[in-house]
């Protein structure tokens, strides 16, 4: 009935002048094309997004990009790569891969390089953090302790060279099963939520051979929705709603500025971190803030939650909405204010 419907609209278009046929099966659809992750890749030279592609009837796409936001090719998302786990996706060391994590086999942390569709198996359990230098992985239990060894276990792996070598692992007991419980804090230290000796949540730092440096309580709640950041020298929690500072010299905790930190990015070197307000369906306003003065500046006003710092620190990719029908990546410059 709909298929004849267009046919006589079309027909009685060819006799009424200035008659225009737009028929859109998907127009009650979400907007074209939101983006649901985002990563660079090591060079700066690429983007890596994962997109839904409502308007071509297709679920998911990898998509890739030129460092000016160019679409450059498009691939189909591979099966192991679900819903959930295409959310989080991390930049490697090489520039035409990326990892994720499958929700698959207790949850394996994969090597992808869409170009080919290779996947290789690296660890299980999620990404917690990558090191700074991208040659080094944080992996840690996804859930809680199941009396599976894998969900138990935090490991650091050392990915320098083309084959992956575990560093060191070492067992604790978490309270988060969200993928934010922990992150690399420099070069040689990783932190995570953790469940002390007297059974209460704090917060625990190790070296890379899983030797605790230090541990303290935190003055907050929530913390299944709490990324970790490093800054400055210092850690930074980017809760809910505010960014809080903590001072290891001092052992102080300062919150550097009220806001909701719904999606946010640090860059490499930890002087500023962009964030924005709205998840990675909505837009929001963009903002930029210097970590160890709190000071902070409007980037844009209108775009989606995603936001990816460049390598180098000097750009940042984000999803522009402004029309409400399509989201287009962009990139601008950015610096600390």
């Amino acid at each position: 009935m709909k298929s004849l419907l267009v046919v006589l609209l079309a027909l009685s278009c060819s006799f009424i002048s200035g008659c225009v046929l737009d028929y859109n099966p998907n127009s009650r659809l979400p907007p074209e094309n939101p983006f649901r992750a985002l990563t660079w890749n090591a060079d700066g030279s690429r983007i890596f997004a994962i997109v839904d592609s409502f308007a071509t009837g297709t679920s998911y796409r990898i998509k890739e990009y030129d460092k000016d936001g160019n679409l450059l090719q498009s691939f189909p998302q591979p099966e192991e790569l679900s819903y959930w786990s295409g959310r989080f996706i991390w930049g490697t060391n090489d520039d035409s891969t990326f990892y994720f994590t499958s929700r698959r086999d207790f949850y394996r942390v994969n090597k992808y390089n869409p170009a080919n569709g290779l996947i290789s198996e690296i660890a299980g359990g999620t990404v917690y953090g990558i090191s700074p230098d991208r040659n080094h992985v944080f992996i840690g239990p996804y859930g809680q302790s199941s009396g599976s060894s894998i969900q138990n276990d935090f490991l650091i792996l050392d990915v320098s060279t083309s084959k992956t070598r575990l560093q060191k692992s070492w067992q604790s007991a978490v309270p988060s099963y969200y993928y934010y419980s922990g992150a690399w804090l420099g070069n040689s230290s990783v932190g995570y939520f953790r469940y002390n000796q007297l059974n209460l949540v704090d917060f625990v730092i190790v070296d890379t051979n899983g030797v605790r440096v230090d541990s303290f309580d935190v003055p907050f709640s929530r913390r299944n929705e709490t990324r970790i950041y490093h800054g400055n020298g210092n850690i930074l929690f980017a809760t809910p709603d505010s960014l809080i500072q903590f001072d290891s010299v001092t052992r102080t905790f300062k919150t550097l500025i009220k806001d909701y930190f719904i999606e946010s990015s640090v860059s490499s070197d930890g002087t500023f971190i962009v964030y924005s307000t709205g998840g990675y369906y909505g837009g929001s306003p963009l903002f930029v803030i210097n970590t160890k003065t709190g000071v902070s500046k409007m980037l844009t006003g209108q775009a989606s939650g995603l936001v990816a710092i460049s390598p180098a620190n000097d750009h940042v990719a984000y999803l522009d909405n402004s029309d409400s029908k399509t989201y287009k990546l962009t990139v601008i410059p950015v610096s600390a204010p």
